[in-house]
């Protein structure tokens, strides 16, 4: 009798170890799925500006043109591309990529380029 206790002890300790893991992983898996659905409101500096209240942005738009298809004219042959690992970046016509990039704007020299924003490829 002393060994049939026992082994039910066992049982019931190791039932309750189980439920008392599974429980806490629900808690957890909870807690991430409450920050998730309430996502941190933007702080001043990592919201993008809305064009009517941000200056630079109106320049922006003046110093740069947009594109006929994957050139730039004559009179603004200096493209310019937003690029996930290099950020805003222009390309001259010296550049060795220039004939494959696709502009989202072009712009008349690289100073224009520069004051909206854009850096050298590197």
């Amino acid at each position: 009798m002393n060994r049939r206790f026992s082994s039910r002890f066992g049982l019931v300790a190791l039932a309750l170890f189980a439920v008392l893991t599974l429980s806490s992983c629900n808690k957890k898996s909870d807690e991430s799925a409450d920050n998730n659905s309430s996502p941190p409101s933007p702080t001043t500096a990592e919201s993008s500006p809305s064009p009517a209240s941000s200056p630079t942005s109106a320049s922006t738009q003046k110093l740069g043109i947009a594109p006929k298809g994957t050139d730039c004219p004559t009179d603004s042959p200096v493209k310019a591309v937003t690029s996930k690992k290099l950020g805003k970046i222009y390309l001259t016509t010296k550049s060795p990529q220039y004939k494959t990039i696709k502009p989202e704007k072009c712009f008349a020299d690289v100073d224009s380029a520069k004051q909206a924003g854009y850096g050298a490829s590197q």
